[in-house]
């Protein structure tokens, strides 16, 4: 398979392109699960499609310009798991042929080959996440782009390509914020690689700086700007969550793991071949691969879908290996095999037989006994994935941005605004797992009146006679 696709022939890209659909196929035949990557999107982008604004009427730490892609999808959680779940393949196998494509036509590594487009659709198996249709899938295509003009002004140093380098990276943050720390990424590689002019910096300050004005601009417009800045800027990274069981990781990327810090030490070796710029190429990537560690650290929410991110450098380093190196008949061995062991439990994952305690984390559980459904309904709690039956009520969908409003009932501007909230969209019902409702409903007699007790924690709307 590696000397097949060492050749440079466009027609081996399409045997590549067929194993990886082939591949996605067979997993495709079983139940695609929905996982909480896609939860909360999911259900803002439902909320939007009721006329709600994000931050102004649904508080939640959804990036906005994701929250706007996943509004265009259906709505259907059935027909949406199948239509993220081909778009994620889809974009996956763009951005494998397109980081190709630019290694090969900026000669970044020193021979001609589609080894970079294998490696980053076989990294693209290490987990079910991968197979969602996530905010760091969609900013991983924006940074390629980024690190595709990088690769040319590293080359070149040509002034206009950083604005483009920065208006990019700006839509990659709005896509999936913890990407901004490729901003230092970029600056740092500038400041060492280049001989860059003040000019050319304020040229990538201000392609960063305008995709957000336009959005400072709606907000404003819109009259939510002061909850874009309460509800998302200064809450996202407050909280954090880990999805990731890391015995699980370390059995499946032990493998591919042991292959990368051969290339790794491959790559800190003396006599490689390589001209200077290729030398340079391959600095800049490593530096790339820092700041998605740096991202890893940062991000609020642990999933292995940031690994979306982490492919484009490993899948360099592993090229670099097997173009540097005459002893690869091991690897290759150890590749394949690696391969078939993603592959399986991808598949034994997706039937629920496989890490079962890490899908208990990553996948939406839902319980089929459960009868509400079809009701204006919140949720005082994280339990959110009883909105896929019912409809939001109340702004308050992320019980952690929610809860300083809800909990704090002593001050007068919170209670306020909960009375408000309430009388603008009643709940048909509310589920209180929290058990906070009793000192709402004291501090505000009206609210109490409105609703009776079915059973503890759940309050239903009185009908009105």
């Amino acid at each position: 398979m590696i000397k097949f696709l060492k050749i440079n022939d466009p027609y081996r890209l399409a045997v590549l392109a067929i194993f990886f659909l082939a591949a996605r196929a067979i997993v495709f035949l079983f139940e695609i699960p929905f996982t909480y990557s896609e939860l909360k999107f999911f259900l803002v982008a439902r909320a939007m499609e009721n006329g709600k604004w994000l931050y102004k009427d649904v508080w939640e730490t959804a990036e906005p310009l994701t929250a706007f892609l996943y509004y265009l999808l259906p709505n259907n959680v059935v027909i949406f798991s199948a239509t993220a779940y081909w778009l994620n393949v889809i974009l996956v196998l763009f951005n494998a042929f397109f980081i190709n494509i630019q290694f090969i036509r900026h000669d970044v590594l020193n021979e001609k080959t589609n080894l970079p487009a294998f490696f980053y659709l076989f990294l693209s198996f290490s987990s079910i996440e991968l197979n969602v249709f996530s905010a760091p899938l969609m900013a991983s295509s924006f940074l390629l782009l980024v690190a595709n003009k990088m690769f040319f002004y590293l080359k070149k140093e040509e002034s206009q390509q950083l604005y483009s380098i920065g208006f990019f990276l700006s839509i990659a943050s709005l896509l999936y914020l913890p990407s901004i720390v490729f901003f230092l990424v970029i600056l740092i590689s500038l400041i060492v690689f280049t001989r860059s002019e003040l000019k050319s910096y304020f040229l990538l300050i201000l392609g960063c700086v305008f995709p957000w004005m336009v959005l400072l601009v709606v907000f404003l417009w819109n009259d939510g700007f002061v909850e874009f800045t309460n509800v998302f800027l200064a809450k996202y990274f407050k909280f954090r969550q880990n999805y990731i069981f890391w015995s699980e990781v370390a059995y499946i990327l032990l493998i591919p793991a042991l292959v990368f810090l051969s290339a790794l030490y491959l790559s800190l070796r003396d006599r490689i071949r390589e001209i200077n710029y290729q030398n340079i190429c391959r600095k800049f990537v490593f530096i790339w691969l820092m700041g998605c560690l740096l991202l890893f650290l940062i991000a609020p929410i642990t999933t292995l879908s940031f690994l979306h991110i982490a492919i484009m450098p490993l899948a360099f380093f592993y090229t670099f290996y097997f173009t540097q190196t005459n002893k690869t008949l091991i690897a290759s061995i150890l590749l394949i095999l690696a391969f078939v062991v993603m592959l399986l439990v991808e598949v034994r994952s997706a039937v629920g037989l496989a890490w079962r305690g890490s899908m208990r984390k990553i996948i939406v559980q839902r319980n089929e006994q459960d009868t509400v459904k079809g009701k204006r309904l919140f949720v005082v709690g994280e339990s959110v994935a009883y909105y896929l039956d019912n409809t939001l009520a109340t702004k308050y969908l992320n019980w952690e941005v929610s809860k300083q409003e809800l909990v704090n009932t002593q001050e007068f501007t919170s209670i306020e605004s909960v009375k408000r909230t309430f009388e603008k969209e009643m709940p048909e019902m509310i589920i209180d797992q929290k058990h906070i409702m009793p000192s709402v409903f004291k501090r505000i007699p009206s609210l109490q009146e409105a609703y009776s007790l079915e059973r503890p924690g759940i309050y239903v709307l009185k009908k009105k006679k």
